[in-house]
């Protein structure tokens, strides 16, 4: 017959078992949710796809509508990705996967992502036509760095090739999930060279 001691650290290797498994879980969750919406709005096209679309996407993964970015023209659905438990356990620095969607007269306008882990963010933007500051190419890399802080910048519009949009969109959502987070730029966006 177990001793009171015995079924005492029984109970309580069960629950120490039990939150780990749970943290696991959805931390597997976040990153695997994060794939799915990734896919899904890198899937919808500018020019065609409807705010209704859009829509009801972001509102699928709990999105939300930027406050001061709704007016009569259009309006810029957020979702963002976190790893909570892993950064509350210290197992990892802050890592936030930022999808924001814009439409503009009912339609799909721009699409811009942004991966960040600890002091490296890789950010990706998709305008129908090029903002006065950037290069006429439908593809552009650029990169910086200050001191430890690494940024990595993919503008496109729809016009660049399937590969490029693969390319610029190819993020490593798993950094989500990864114990010890993606501590060095290149584990963000693998797929383009930017140094």
């Amino acid at each position: 017959m177990p001793t009171s001691h015995g079924r005492i650290w029984t109970i309580g290797t069960a629950i120490v078992v039990a939150i780990v498994l749970v943290i696991v879980v959805r931390t597997a969750q976040v990153s695997s949710h994060a794939k799915i919406f990734l896919r899904e709005a890198v899937a919808l096209r500018l020019r065609e796809s409807t705010q209704d679309q859009v829509q009801a996407l972001v509102q699928r993964f709990n999105g939300h509508v930027e406050p001061r970015s709704s007016d009569s023209m259009g309006y810029s659905y957020v979702v963002i990705f976190e790893n909570t438990w892993l950064r509350y356990l210290r197992l990892a620095p802050l890592t936030r996967l930022s999808i924001t969607l814009g439409t503009s007269d009912g339609v799909l306008v721009y699409r811009r992502v942004f991966l960040t882990s600890s002091d490296s963010g890789a950010l990706v933007e998709e305008w129908l036509s090029w903002p006065g500051y950037l290069p006429g190419a439908p593809f552009h890399i650029s990169g910086s760095s200050s001191g430890e802080r690494y940024r990595v910048f993919v503008d496109l519009t729809p016009d660049a090739s399937p590969a490029q949009h693969t390319a610029a969109y190819d993020l490593n959502v798993n950094c989500l999930s990864k114990i010890g987070g993606c501590v060095k730029p290149e584990q963000l966006i693998p797929s383009v060279t930017w140094k």
